[in-house]
């Protein structure tokens, strides 16, 4: 060549699509002037030793024009580099070539497969990504997982037959069921397992489950099976809830005494045992048939809805003094309405119960406000433990139960038409009397001979 170097074919990647173009017009037989430049020196270049048979695979005949090129004068050998790259350069055949160019064809299809999978599963590992924490400032839980989609009639861990639905959010769900086994109602909570609260509903069903007051409603089982969480908690049927109680109006004192007491008791005890409820609310307090409030709810409520549990004391003391409020004024002491009560006003701060409706036990008024108010009014010390409250109702002197209503007959108030008849009168007795006796002196005393048996009064008399 004119530059002074000798022709080579490569085969790097961008010769190979004009070699394949080329592979389909040239022929098996090579011009003479190809072979002729491939194997012609060039006069500037160094003589190359010769090729071994072996390595080239065939004897190549020489061409006949190359026999009559006259000599060169004898060179210099080149460097050991230089004949390297033209041993790593030798001309390819037709067939050597199209080989390559499909290894080459095969692996671009594996890549497009290999890439068209990635993009598949791209979806898919992003669903997996860890999940957002929830927000500090409401404890609201992250929409990552969905509450697990049940019917009534389905049956949960083999054994648990839904009934009813009692909750529904987005996170979990709460139902009424049946156990099959034992025959008898419980509550369900299910939770999705992905869900990010799932770890601390269980954590907080079985420390629940340990605490083991009868004051407390009790959790009977906390299990992950696969895909689901679920616990399983006693269900009491003849019971009513505070916010169903203050339905019809506030409570009487006695009543709403019976109720602190028994609440505030509850939870100092749990506190006691290092556990918090963190979530106290009217729908929490249940009463039953004798009387006996029982709390419902303990720490599992909070972890599903994902409430810090920081100043856990101080939150349990605010909540037991909203529901004394709640029971002495029939109002829900926030803002917003609230558990079918009406809210207070917002400008009008935290006020003691005797202020918003007359006739509040004086006692009872200000132990609300020392429980709810971080300021009590009329400069009273607050309260921010369920201890220092379950100590300062202790103090507090009992209350009375109301005497009940004097009972009046029921003929008092009856109407002429309504009231039962008389008896009739019965009739008289008649009793024989004995006869008179005379006090004039007898016929024998006068001379006159007695009368006989028989005969006159005697007679008279004994008939």
């Amino acid at each position: 060549m004119a530059d002074g170097t000798k022709a080579v074919v490569d085969t790097s990647e961008a010769d190979e699509a004009a070699l394949a173009v080329a592979l389909g017009e040239t022929s098996d037989a090579t011009p003479p002037e190809t072979a002729r430049t491939r194997s012609t020196p060039d006069p500037a270049e160094p003589a190359e030793p010769a090729e071994p048979a072996a390595k080239s695979g065939a004897a190549a005949k020489r061409d006949p024009a190359e026999e009559t090129t006259p000599a060169t004068p004898a060179t210099p050998a080149a460097p050991a580099e230089k004949t390297a790259q033209v041993e790593e350069t030798a001309p390819l055949s037709t067939a050597e070539i199209a080989a390559e160019l499909a290894v080459g064809a095969a692996a671009l299809s594996n890549a497009a497969l290999l890439l068209a999978a990635d993009h598949t599963a791209a979806p898919a590992r992003s669903t997996a990504a860890t999940p957002a924490e929830a927000d500090p400032d409401t404890g609201s839980l992250p929409v990552l997982l969905p509450a697990p989609l049940r019917h009534s009639g389905d049956k949960i861990g083999g054994r648990y037959r839904l009934e009813e639905c009692v909750t529904q959010s987005e996170a979990f769900s709460s139902w009424r069921a049946v156990d099959e086994k034992l025959r008898r109602d419980v509550g369900v909570h299910l939770l999705a397992a992905g869900h990010q609260r799932a770890r601390a509903v269980l954590a907080a069903a079985k420390a629940g489950a340990l605490l083991n007051d009868p004051r407390f409603v009790q959790v009977l089982d906390a299990v992950q099976d696969g895909e689901l969480v679920y616990v399983i908690r006693e269900w009491l049927p003849g019971a009513v809830d505070l916010a169903q109680q203050l339905a019809d109006g506030p409570m009487e004192p006695y009543d709403a005494y019976q109720m602190v007491r028994q609440v505030t008791d509850a939870i100092a005890a749990a506190h006691r045992a290092g556990q918090a409820h963190l979530r106290l609310t009217p729908r929490c307090v249940l009463r039953t048939d004798s009387g006996q409030y029982r709390i419902n709810g303990i720490a599992v409520d909070a972890a599903l809805r994902g409430l810090p549990t920081e100043e856990a004391a101080l939150a349990d003391t605010r909540a037991i003094g909203a529901l004394l409020y709640a029971a002495l004024t029939h109002r829900w002491p926030y803002p917003e309405d609230r558990y079918d009560l009406q809210g207070l006003p917002k400008d009008l701060g935290c006020v003691p119960p005797d202020q918003v409706r007359a006739g509040v036990h004086k006692g009872l008024a200000e132990l609300a406000a020392r429980a709810l108010c971080a300021q009590p009014p009329h400069h009273l010390e607050p309260i921010t433990t369920p201890e220092q409250l379950a100590k300062a109702i202790a103090l507090m002197p009992r209350l009375r139960a109301p005497e009940p209503p004097a009972l009046t007959p029921p003929s008092a108030f009856a109407s002429p038409a309504t009231r039962p008849a008389a008896p009739p009168t019965p009739p008289p007795c008649y009793r024989r009397t004995p006869p008179r006796r005379s006090s004039a002196p007898s016929r024998s005393a006068r001379g006159h001979p007695p009368p006989r048996p028989g005969s006159g009064a005697d007679a008279a008399a004994r008939w």
